[in-house]
């Protein structure tokens, strides 16, 4: 039986299929490649991404281009390219061209997109999820590289064949690396970068997409990739931070809240430099950070990390201070709960948040998001709390004083 306060599995089912999709509600996510099958008009995508003309796309498309080319010495690069007769001579002439950020364009239907960022358990708020178009001529592909997260590749014209490889050397890398591109080599894959060939593993997988096919690539796996013919497809990446991001992104909010952290670092070992006191000052420091640190529980890491994605726009200081205050608004009572008037939208809360969202939006003193998830706590699910939130952000229902000149 379903529980219906969890969301559906239905539109990562029209994705990946039933039994797939049911494999990544127990193991979140699935360790081997695989192709889902079935027919391209399951997607939320445009009719020009089907069938127009590919230089009237790419000429006409309003977001960033990019072009993908080799140089002399067969490094792959990437351009950055405004104009768009440009980028589709670009694609007559052999290179791949990406038009970015399609999932908000009229090309892409995002709520659709975000349906299934949600089926994943993740917030439904566009920072989670990247769609990209690739539009790839034929004769040419991609080298072999890695990309940190997972992604799903949905088919939509041509063919496309891919090439899948565990990543042995070092398992979930942080940052994506291929051993022809000229970015730095990320930390995690430094001690093997010399011993990393450009060539795929003998017990590779290889796919061959279609119309309509979706390839799953889990995150850090080698892959690299070539086309027979024109081929049209979208990448669709959930942004999913890492375990070692969630405790990072903590650190780096608790330490920047304190003056003393924020204080220059005085007494290095340079030149001139008292070692002895910079030892002394840094252990003052680091014996109360100690203590802290053992107070840190799971629960509290887990709310600030799932706020972070839902409220992207603040800064991590913005987001546990208390600088931001309800907006005028009109509470009143309605049978299936509470309804906000603002300047802005109508909406209806649920009755089961209208506490909390009374409290919210009555409140005199600065409305603290830290402070209504305490309060909160033990009566509320995290779920719960995080609608309220997204609830009160897209009706306008939290103003920012300082912007706001108030």
């Amino acid at each position: 039986m379903n529980d219906p306060s969890l969301p559906s599995r239905a539109p990562l089912e029209t994705l990946v299929g039933r039994a797939r999709a049911e494999e990544f509600a127990r193991s979140a996510w699935w360790p081997r490649p695989f192709v889902a099958h079935g027919s391209v008009d399951r997607f939320g995508i445009s009719r020009e991404l089907v069938s127009a003309p590919y230089d009237e796309l790419i000429r006409d498309y309003e977001g960033e281009r990019r072009v993908w080319c080799n140089d002399r010495h067969g490094a792959q690069r990437m351009i950055q390219v405004h104009d768009g007769d440009l980028a589709a001579c670009a694609l007559h002439s052999g290179s791949a061209v990406t038009l970015e950020f399609i999932d908000r364009t009229p090309h892409f239907d995002a709520g659709w997109g975000l349906e299934v960022i949600e089926a994943l358990g993740y917030p439904a708020v566009p920072a989670l999820l990247a769609v990209t178009c690739f539009v790839t001529p034929a004769g040419t592909g991609a080298n072999k590289h890695l990309d940190a997260a997972p992604f799903f590749i949905l088919q939509v014209r041509g063919r496309k064949h891919w090439w899948v490889a565990e990543n042995r050397e070092a398992p979930h890398p942080l940052e994506g690396w291929g051993p022809s591109w000229v970015t730095p080599v990320p930390p995690e894959l430094r001690a093997h970068a010399a011993r990393i060939s450009g060539e795929m593993p003998p017990d590779c997988e290889h796919f061959e997409l279609g119309p309509g096919d979706v390839l799953y690539v889990p995150g850090g796996a080698w892959h690299r990739t070539h086309c027979d013919e024109t081929s049209l497809s979208l990448s669709f990446i959930p942004r999913v931070p890492s375990w070692a991001q969630v405790i990072i992104d903590h650190l780096v909010e608790h330490l920047r809240a304190q003056p003393a952290w924020r204080a220059p670092a005085v007494g290095l070992s340079l030149p001139g430099g008292d070692e002895a006191s910079a030892r002394a000052h840094l252990d003052g420091l680091l014996e109360p950070l100690r203590a802290e640190l053992r107070e840190l529980d799971a629960r509290t890491l887990l709310e600030r990390a799932t706020l972070r994605a839902m409220l992207p726009q603040l800064s991590a200081e913005e987001l546990w201070s208390p600088r931001y205050r309800a907006a005028a608004a009109t509470i009143r009572g309605v049978e299936d709960g509470l309804e906000l008037i603002t300047e802005h939208a109508e909406i209806t809360v649920d009755r089961s948040l209208a506490a909390l969202c009374r409290w919210a939006l009555e409140s005199t003193s600065p409305f603290c998001i830290a402070a209504a998830c305490e309060r909160a706590r033990g009566v509320l699910a995290p779920r719960e709390v995080v609608s309220l939130l997204r609830t009160l952000v897209e009706a306008c229902a939290l103003v920012d004083e300082f912007s706001t000149g108030q």
